[in-house]
């Protein structure tokens, strides 16, 4: 999976008219809202590079359709690699967001993985709304986002060691906070 996409330039006005139309008066409040760095906001809307995740977060929350807006280059390398993008859903403000702390590489996670990992977030909280907003780097975070009965049915599955079996995986954290 490519690391990086960016908006083909054609689009700049429209991806800059979304804002407009999504409900933001800035790209700092776009930011803000979906927790990203402005840094990040302001290079999606100069079609420069972003991490591929941050894209279509980005997308999603102005209602477009990320591969239709990708340039060409970007779009070669990732047809059928982006499939994950199909289950971002806009954030409701009753929504409660999960964050696991996974002790694994960037390396070791493949797109069968990931899938597995969200379908499996979503049957084990019982709540098919569970979607993936973000994976760091590091210690590999990754922060889903659903309801609040599901955030703590899955936090109560790590406290009992259910998930870690479940997922295949070691976890090391579950930390679980309201949107």
């Amino acid at each position: 999976m490519p690391r990086s996409l960016r908006v083909d330039p054609q689009y700049r006005e429209d991806v800059k008219m979304s804002l407009i139309r999504s409900g933001y008066t800035t790209q700092r409040q776009l930011a803000e809202d979906i927790e990203l760095a402005l840094s990040t906001v302001n290079k999606f809307f100069n079609c420069k590079p972003i991490y591929n995740l941050n894209f279509i977060e980005i997308c999603n929350r102005l209602d477009l359709n990320w591969d239709e807006i990708i340039d060409a280059q970007s779009q070669n390398l990732s047809v059928d690699n982006m499939e994950i993008s199909s289950k971002l859903k806009p954030i409701a403000k009753d929504k409660a967001r999960i964050r696991f702390t996974i002790e694994a590489t960037i390396e070791d996670l493949d797109k069968p993985l990931l899938d597995e990992l969200i379908k499996l977030i979503q049957e084990r909280s019982l709540d098919a709304s569970f979607t993936l907003k973000r994976i760091e780097e590091g210690s590999l975070m990754f922060t889903f986002e659903g309801s609040q009965e599901g955030s703590k049915r899955l936090q109560e599955l790590f406290q009992n060691d259910q998930l870690k079996e479940l997922l295949g995986l070691e976890i090391s954290t579950v930390d679980s906070y309201l949107r």
